[in-house]
């Protein structure tokens, strides 16, 4: 054997090549470190251990998250250029910035399962710092946005305490988006800027949590009760995806990428729900003085009944059972019949459908 000797365990280890997301060095990062955006790598796209076959699952989950918000930002502009709400341009912007951030998520989850060996899988790369940077401006705008929707839906102007409060956070970001990429000029290191992400990010969760509270709990409502309904429906529809989406932080690896990834999902569904199951419902209404001649045709196509489309009138109109039955001086019961021969004449479900139908019909009409 001559002078052989098996080396050291300190000498293995001083011998064998350092990478940050190897299983051995996993373990070395703090649980607020990147790992590809906000802990990304637990949150919605698994642990860094898991295997491609779950890792291109996630990143279909992704997508299809992205197609959806996608959808649902085109839906909520289309309405906004109909009805004019400001709250609707806010809604739209919001799920936009939302939706960044889904693509932040894609993008560095793509080069991870791809491309192993680029600038991605450093955490002292200057692609990174970008991210960093991008992540951290996408969460105050969408922060920002979803703050100016819940005061559209309340009907509240944001007062002056409000935009000051909003420039000083601008600021701050500021602050420490440049104090972030002095260091990494610097030292090389984006641990500031991890640390500034986290802390906001952070912060837009638990404001996002107490805003969907508010709107739950909101009773100054003076448009009638159905606005009220609206408004929880709403609030409880986003608190419950951001439930989903935040739990998993603290699920384990194999629940996580189902959770987050549902979480988003449900993020982006909740808008278009609430937009034809509510919206069109409480907050479109006809005025009885406008000219409804335009709908003769859809009357005339799926033959309906003299009552029936008084009835359908009344419901465009915004009027509710008990109105109609006290105007066509019927029975409550015999309102609701009619409704249910209209909605089976129409092929539709709820209200909010038949709006959208005379919606379309004044369309075609103009």
């Amino acid at each position: 054997m001559g002078n052989f000797s098996h080396p050291s365990k300190s000498q293995k280890r001083s011998t064998k090549k350092y990478h940050p997301y190897s299983e051995a060095n996993i373990h070395d990062h703090n649980l607020l470190s990147f790992e590809y955006y906000f802990n990304l790598e637990k949150v919605i796209l698994g642990n860094h251990k898991v295997k491609n076959a779950m890792g291109h699952i996630s990143l279909l989950s992704l997508l299809l998250c992205l197609i959806l918000g996608t959808w649902a930002a085109v839906y909520a502009y289309h309405m906004f250029r109909i009805y004019k709400y400001d709250f609707l341009q806010f809604l739209t912007l919001y799920i936009v910035f939302l939706n960044l951030a889904v693509f932040l998520f894609l993008l560095t989850k793509y080069l991870f399962l791809n491309f192993p060996a680029s600038p991605c899988t450093d955490p002292t790369s200057s692609f990174n710092t970008i991210i960093f940077v991008c992540a951290v401006f996408i969460e105050a705008g969408w922060i920002y946005f979803f703050c100016r929707l819940v005061l559209g839906l309340k009907n509240r102007k944001i007062s002056s305490k409000t935009k000051l409060a909003a420039k000083l956070g601008l600021a701050l970001i500021g602050v420490a988006v440049v104090a972030g990429i002095t260091t990494y000029l610097n030292t090389r290191s984006n641990k500031w800027l991890e640390l500034s992400m986290q802390i906001f990010m952070a912060v837009v969760l638990v404001s996002i949590f107490l805003l969907n509270i508010s709107l739950i709990l909101y009773q100054h409502i003076h448009n009638g009760k159905g606005q009220k309904t609206s408004l929880r429906a709403f609030g409880l529809m986003n608190l419950a995806g951001y439930v989903c989406f935040s739990s998993a932080y603290l699920l384990p690896d194999s629940l996580s990428l189902y959770t987050g990834s549902a979480g988003l999902l449900m993020l982006n569904a909740a808008p278009l729900i609430w937009l034809i199951l509510f919206f069109l419902r409480y907050y479109v209404r006809f005025s009885p003085q406008n000219d409804l001649s335009y709908l003769e045709k859809t009357f005339e196509k799926f033959q309906l009944s003299k009552r029936e489309r008084e009835i359908m009138k009344l419901i465009i109109q915004g009027r509710n059972n008990k109105e109609i039955e006290e105007l066509l001086f019927i029975s409550y019961h015999t309102v609701k019949n009619h409704i249910y021969n209209l909605y089976q004449k129409l092929g539709i479900k709820h209200r909010g459908e038949l709006v959208h139908l005379a919606i379309e019909a004044r369309k075609n009409m103009g």
